[in-house]
């Protein structure tokens, strides 16, 4: 929930139905509400039109919900037999439209309405009606604001006070007008964009996308200068990532007071970038970055290399504090040689447990023997073995009271196997020794409800570690077996047939309830 706010935010907006918007509405976003309302007089019959609003007798034959032109106005019209039944005959859309702010010269405002036309009583006499819904408000160089109306019924003497402020702005029609299609009235943006520092913005490639409209020009109002230049230097990576609350790796500097602040590098380092002509995506420009302030002198090819092979960029960059990125890179690409690391996926999520091991060690990583072991995998199961989690008995107790839930929620069988919830902190112990992997580590995390721990076993031997898999909410965050093998065949069906039946069902009932 947003807000309630009695500040003068609606000041702003404007609040009249202009003579503009209605041919819009009649001409654009309800231009197939036009309809030829059939009756007969005696042997006659006569056609009414909903658009030029005349009656005209006709001489020829037309069928229920077929298309014909209005003899009168042109119009390409719907046939109707006005005896019929017109019960659920609603017509009925959504109109966003750009405005200049009242008050500030600067500020641009945005309008969503939702829009109908009720023939269900008469036909003679339908008006458009327009409920004002959300209003948004642009200043260059703030947060956007989004205002939603809260409620229709009471007359309030001031404007303002019956708005609510949204803490995040979204397009009015999620959740809650989506009835019908959304217009988004072009012209009225760059009519209220002209001597602003919106006017330098093409927005007509998002006219079409109007959830993506809305954030865009949000993003704008609060970062003009970047977001323009980024948007003219063709850098529309960096710009979507952020629009749609993807990772950008701290890789913009969004308020940076020029282009080469803001991307956090140099002019000859950018035209090296761009001439490349490798594209610059948030995780690229995060790689070129610390690069240059390693040492490490990678290109942009082998940057997009880097970028295209690593499956976990976040933990990837994390461990790179303890190594150059061309160090760490040519280390870990070594490790693929090694059987028991199957992808680059697992080696970066087992060097990162192993440091972490390290660490709780109090291990020398300056030391290079330490920080880069021959073996990995022979390394981390030694450092498994010195940080194993002791037995206690206050952690069994949670144990034992986590088991009865996460066991509830999730126990499964299919065919020959089974999957349940791990009984004790010796047992996940015992499994992380049978099938060496570290998933003792996450004794705490499991006992605690941050996440848990599954057990998958052959029904024929329900005691013998097999494959160990982690879930949080209604999604598996991994899955291994011995050496930290993925699953394949027989179990990666069985994986997937538990996620669509305990999974993705446990989360279809929790959205609906």
């Amino acid at each position: 929930m947003g807000e309630y706010f009695y500040e003068n935010y609606m000041d702003h907006v404007p609040d009249t139905i202009t003579d503009e918007i209605d041919k819009y509405i009649d001409d654009v976003v309800l231009k197939e509400s036009r309809y030829l309302f059939i009756t007969r007089k005696g042997k006659e019959h006569y056609a009414y039109c909903t658009h030029c609003k005349k009656e005209i007798k006709i001489d020829f034959k037309v069928k229920h919900n077929s298309t014909e032109l209005c003899p009168s106005c042109g119009s390409e019209c719907t046939v109707k037999y006005a005896g019929y039944s017109r019960s659920t005959m609603i017509d009925e859309a959504c109109y966003l439209r750009f405005d200049k702010s009242l008050i500030d010269k600067d500020t641009i405002v945005a309008r969503g309405y939702y829009i109908w036309r009720d023939y269900r009583t008469e036909y003679k006499s339908v008006k458009t009606k327009y409920n004002l819904v959300s209003a948004y408000i642009f200043t260059p160089g703030s947060t956007s604001v989004m205002l939603d109306r809260y409620s229709w019924g009471y007359k309030y003497e001031n404007k303002n006070e019956c708005w609510e402020k949204r803490r995040t702005i979204h397009l009015f029609t999620s959740g809650k007008y989506g009835y019908g299609s959304l217009y988004t009235d072009e012209c009225s943006l760059n009519l209220a964009s002209k001597d602003t520092v919106f006017e330098y913005m093409d927005f007509s490639r998002y006219i079409n996308y109007s959830w993506d409209l809305i954030r865009i020009i949000g993003l704008y109002s609060r970062y003009p200068l970047i977001i323009e230049h980024l948007t003219k230097l063709g850098l529309d990576e960096l710009i979507e990532a952020r629009i749609y609350n993807c990772n950008t790796y701290s890789s913009v500097n969004w308020k940076g007071k020029d282009i080469y602040k803001a991307l956090k590098i140099n002019k000859q380092d950018f035209n090296i970038l761009r001439k490349s002509g490798v594209k610059i995506t948030p995780l690229i420009l995060k790689l070129y970055q610390i690069q240059k302030k390693d040492g490490s002198k990678l290109s942009p090819e082998e940057l997009s290399v880097i970028s295209n092979t690593i499956q976990n960029p976040i933990e990837f960059i994390k461990i790179l504090k303890h190594g150059s990125l061309k160090k760490m890179y040519n280390y870990l690409y070594k490790q693929q040689g090694n059987k028991k690391l199957q992808d680059y996926y697992s080696i970066t999520s087992t060097y990162r447990d192993y440091i972490s091991d390290c660490k709780k060690l109090d291990m020398d990583l300056n030391n290079k023997n330490v920080l880069f072991p021959k073996n990995l995998v022979k390394a981390h199961e030694e450092t498994i073995k010195r940080v194993k989690y002791k037995e206690d008995k206050a952690l069994n107790e949670r144990f034992t009271t986590r088991y009865k839930t996460a066991n509830e929620k999730y126990y499964f069988e299919y065919k020959d196997m089974l999957i349940r919830a791990v009984r004790s902190s010796s047992e996940i112990i015992k499994e992380g020794e049978k099938l060496h992997h570290c998933i003792a580590r996450y004794s705490e995390d499991h006992a605690s409800g941050k996440t848990t721990i599954l057990l998958i076993r052959n029904k024929e031997h329900p005691k013998t570690p097999f494959f160990t898999v982690e879930v949080k909410g209604n999604k598996i965050i991994q899955a291994h077996g011995k050496y930290n093998c993925n699953p394949e065949g027989e179990v990666e069906e069985f994986i997937e047939k538990f996620k669509s039946e305990k999974l993705e069902k446990s989360k279809i009932v929790k959205l609906t309830a």
